[in-house]
């Protein structure tokens, strides 16, 4: 005959309290639940002794191990180890409080829960469900132990919104949780208005796991290197922040390339990514001295944007190309590249202040035709708002002086400009050509007559340079 031991420990209610109960039930003497069942309730608890139920009203909660349901209403069916929830209707005819469930990484959104503690098999109705990057639907679910899931008239949304009005509709499928959904025959189903689409089968990856994995080349012939594999290489997703790819080229006489592209992203803050290519092509043949050549080419790039959500008052952006004069010429994916001469860059820095303001650039400019490269850095401006030095505190009518405002404005640049060979070689500071402005316009106004506002003002700069270049210009005198 089966032996029920209960042990229980209730918390009044009061005005900010719910009942608190652990129950220790044991099946049969020989199979006792290996967990304590935790449940509370923020309205009131019924405990019947005579069919070993317990019955949970309002906000009421269950805990056992990993899983955890949360409902309106909860009934606890001690002999059976098994777990009821559902909702309610309101006086409006609305739905409330219907079933939460959680187990392990999986979360049901349902109309009714019936849950087995001991076998951990379960069965839900009118079930919502986040499957990875899907949205799932089912009238009915059955859940065995093993976490799998079988359901009944699935309706699957590739997105994360419930009211899309696109959707694959099948009659059955089975989930595997981090793995895959699997359905039968299934159609694309839009404005709840079925289509003719239809597929044998439905197949939908179901993991929240990183891949990484090989990048299949392709094989091909060129005229000057020979046979090729292209584009070949390997994605390595580092982790939920970064990640990397690498691609490589090889051909058949000895030239070869590598590419990374390195993505990164760091949620409200900032992304970016940064591009390294490197190349060693061979021209001509190797019979042939005055024919042949290695030619060696190399390119970088880094692009970084800031989050508006950040820092408003401090902003930091980013895009750098600096490419070698023959790295289009060997390694351009499309006649866009291979026809691009003239490449620019730019890095900002940017402080704002409640009355001032800082900026940071520098610029550059390639032209890999020429050769010539130009660059600006630093690249300063240091503004300070318009400010009033003789305003009076409490003024009723202010006057001239009260009107008179300031501004000042700081500019430095610096720049350099050479063959992109020779452009950090030699006497640099030679070929620097820098220099300060500062500016201080001075403004006020008054009326004359009523009807007449005059606004006299007066710009005050100032222009600093390190260097001078003086020229006289003389003739012999004839006696």
């Amino acid at each position: 005959m089966p032996f029920f031991s209960v042990s229980q420990t209730v918390t009044p209610v009061t005005a900010d309290s719910t009942y608190k109960v652990t129950v220790d039930t044991l099946a049969e003497e020989d199979e006792p639940l290996d967990k304590k069942v935790i449940y509370n309730a923020r309205d009131s608890i019924r405990y019947e002794a005579k069919d070993n139920k317990v019955y949970l009203f309002g906000d009421a909660y269950v805990e056992y191990g990993d899983m955890n349901l949360r409902s309106e209403f909860i009934e606890i069916d001690n002999s059976k180890n098994l777990v009821v929830a559902y909702g309610t209707v309101d006086s409006l005819g609305k739905k409330v409080g219907t079933p939460i469930f959680k187990d392990n990484t999986q979360e049901f959104n349902a109309e009714k829960i019936m849950y087995n503690l001991k076998t951990k098999k379960g069965k839900i109705f009118n079930v919502l469900t986040k499957q990875g990057d899907l949205l799932v639907f089912g009238n009915e679910i059955k859940k065995d132990s093993t976490d799998v899931i079988y359901m009944k008239n699935l309706k699957c949304i590739p997105c994360q919104y419930e009211d899309a009005r696109t959707a694959f509709v099948a009659s059955k499928a089975k989930i595997i949780p981090d793995d895959k959904i699997v359905t039968g025959p299934m159609y694309l189903q839009i404005s709840e208005v079925p289509t003719p689409l239809m597929l044998p089968f439905g197949y939908f990856p179901n993991s929240k796991k990183r891949h990484n994995g090989i990048l299949i080349p392709f094989v091909g012939n060129s005229p000057g290197q020979g046979y090729f594999f292209k584009d070949g290489g390997f994605y390595w997703g580092i982790n939920d922040k970064m990640d990397m790819v690498i691609r490589g080229d090889i051909y058949s006489n000895g030239s070869w390339g590598l590419r990374t592209t390195n993505n990164y992203n760091v949620l409200y803050k900032y992304n970016g990514a940064i591009n390294l290519g490197y190349s060693e092509f061979i021209i001509g043949d190797k019979d042939v001295p005055l024919q042949y050549s290695k030619q060696k080419s190399y390119n970088i790039n880094w692009q970084h944007n800031q989050d508006n959500k950040n820092n408003p008052s401090v902003r930091f952006s980013a895009n750098v190309n600096y490419i070698n004069q023959k790295y289009n010429k060997f390694n351009a994916q499309n006649s866009g590249q291979y026809l691009a001469n003239t490449f620019q860059s730019n890095v900002n820095f940017t402080k704002s202040a409640r009355w001032s303001s800082l900026s940071i650039n520098a610029m550059g400019s390639q032209n890999t035709i020429t050769g010539i490269v130009d660059l600006s850095f630093p690249q300063l401006t240091f503004n300070v708002n318009r400010f009033f030095p003789f305003k009076r505190a409490n003024a009723v009518k202010p006057n001239v002086l009260d009107k008179i405002g300031v501004n000042y404005l700081l500019e430095a640049r610096n720049t350099l400009s050479g063959y992109d060979s020779i452009l950090f070689k030699g006497d640099i500071e030679k070929r620097l050509r820098y220099g300060i402005r500062h500016s201080l316009p001075i403004s006020t106004n008054f009326n004359i007559a009523k009807y007449i506002t005059v606004t006299p003002a007066v710009n005050l700069s100032s222009v600093m340079y390190t260097k001078t270049t003086r020229k006289e210009f003389w003739r012999p005198v004839i006696w």
